[in-house]
């Protein structure tokens, strides 16, 4: 399993956004990741809109459950069935 490493410093050293973007943009462009969904988990109230302009395959709004994780792991990545 290849493990990848937070690239862009910590929370104080960044903007949010473009963290985000710029992740969604260096993972899409490698080719033996770039097929692995990418779902964005923000409380921000658009983060519809910049999950989608980021290229995320999907969003998450806070509070979530763990549940909703599991669901969207199975949908996403297939296979057997993930559970708590």
């Amino acid at each position: 399993m290849r493990v990848i490493r937070e690239p862009y410093g910590n929370d104080s050293e960044r903007e949010h956004d473009d963290y985000g973007a710029g992740f969604c943009a260096a993972w899409r462009a490698d080719p033996a990741i770039a097929s692995i969904p990418v779902i964005v988990v923000s409380a921000a109230s658009d983060i519809g809109k910049q999950a989608a302009a980021m290229g995320a395959t999907m969003h998450l709004t806070k509070p979530l459950g763990m549940e909703e994780i599991f669901r969207l792991i199975e949908r996403h990545c297939g296979g057997g069935r993930v559970s708590s």
